[in-house]
């Protein structure tokens, strides 16, 4: 169902609050659900359209958190 994958590195999470932080700024994007690996750093992001890098970054931004991609 979510066709469209991609892993991106988020910087300035120090706790599983900003994961879940993050993971609801992925998911605020249209289509996307995501998941947060806070001991990586990554975002595992999926997406029933192509994949908006510059949504995310706005989003991921707007959290408080620095997208810094794959």
């Amino acid at each position: 169902h979510y066709p469209y994958v991609a892993d991106y590195r988020i910087g300035g999470m120090k706790c599983a609050n900003c994961a879940e932080n993050v993971t609801r700024a992925f998911d605020s994007v249209k289509d996307t659900w995501a998941t947060v690996d806070l001991s990586d750093g990554i975002a595992h992001v999926r997406s029933k359209r192509p994949l908006d890098e510059d949504a995310y970054r706005d989003a991921v931004k707007e959290a408080g958190y620095r997208f810094l991609r794959g």
